[in-house]
């Protein structure tokens, strides 16, 4: 069994978008400046999302420096995101297996591919000057530190889940198939024992009713003599 259930690691997921979307509201900096947003960008040669280059201070490069419409928006996608994912992590059963392992799946590929943009984008980048010249288009300002860790987290995180729901899923066909086969030996067997039953039955009606004639020739045989 897994250390972790399917449905703690959704309402775990579900927590860390509450917490982006708090830090979006609030003081959206502090995720630019987090150790894991800074290591995971120097290690990948990832740009960060807020330049320390004068050239870099523009509209575009300052949108997670301050609270502001495009970071309350966020704020708003990852709180509606949580809350959808707490509702289907409460499915039942055969409905939550059926709904997250064809989810699961899907965001992971997706968060795949967003990573790869990230990292082949930048590295066609340099080192970030054509986005601080301005020469790139909009979605390039998206290839920075902070989008790569978020989708980081978010493949690594649904890959668990994935996981697991695969072990569950390969767990119960195995439950299963052993169930059906001991039915069939537990039929074999009840079958087995009316087989030896029948049998002795038969083997011991002769021998009663050859018994059953000698007794009768025993008693028949003095009454003849007289």
């Amino acid at each position: 069994m897994p250390l972790l259930s399917s449905t703690i690691l959704l309402r775990t997921l579900s927590l860390y978008h509450l917490t982006l979307s708090y830090y979006l509201l609030t003081t959206p900096r502090l995720l630019t400046t987090h150790s894991l947003v800074s290591i995971l960008g120097a290690s990948m040669s990832i740009p960060p999302a807020v330049p320390t280059r004068t050239l870099a201070t523009s509209a575009a490069s300052s949108i997670l420096t301050t609270p502001n419409a495009g970071t309350g928006l966020l704020a708003l996608v990852f709180a509606y995101t949580a809350v959808s994912d707490l509702a289907a992590a409460g499915l039942r059963a055969d409905v939550f297996h059926e709904f997250w392992g064809l989810q699961a799946p899907l965001r992971m590929a997706f968060f795949l591919g967003l990573e790869a943009w990230v990292y082949l984008g930048s590295k066609m980048a340099g080192d970030g000057q054509g986005m601080v010249m301005g020469k790139t288009s909009g979605v390039d300002w998206l290839r920075n530190d902070v989008v790569f860790t978020w989708g980081f987290v978010e493949m690594v995180w649904l890959f668990w889940v994935s996981l697991v729901l695969s072990l569950i899923s390969c767990a119960s066909k195995v439950l299963v198939g052993l169930a059906r086969l001991m039915d069939v030996r537990r039929q074999k067997h009840m079958l087995t024992w009316s087989g030896t039953d029948l049998q002795h039955v038969t083997r011991r009606a002769p021998a009663t009713s050859h018994g059953c004639c000698q007794e009768r020739g025993a008693v028949a045989g003095p009454a003849s003599l007289k």
